[in-house]
């Protein structure tokens, strides 16, 4: 079964995204997920550089949520 956006909204609110980077992507207290905002090296943040999906994908997979770092599924994983 493909996996939507409403999984991926789903998914970001019960694995506690939102905790640091708000409900929508756009709060913090982390950085935020989406917005446009140029990395500079006063707010550098390296993912924002990876041009590929399979980095990021990797990235988040291994290191997200920051407190439980790993308990994402594979499809979990995906729809975020």
């Amino acid at each position: 079964m493909p996996i939507t956006a409403t999984d991926g909204k789903e998914v970001f609110a019960a694995r506690g995204c939102t905790t640091c980077h708000g409900p929508t992507g756009t709060e913090g207290p982390s950085v935020a997920l989406v917005g446009g905002q140029v990395s500079t090296f006063s707010n550098y943040w390296p993912i924002s550089h990876w041009p590929f999906a399979p980095s990021i994908w990797d990235y988040i997979h291994r290191v997200m949520p920051y407190d439980q770092p790993g308990i994402l599924t594979v499809d979990e994983t995906y729809a975020v």
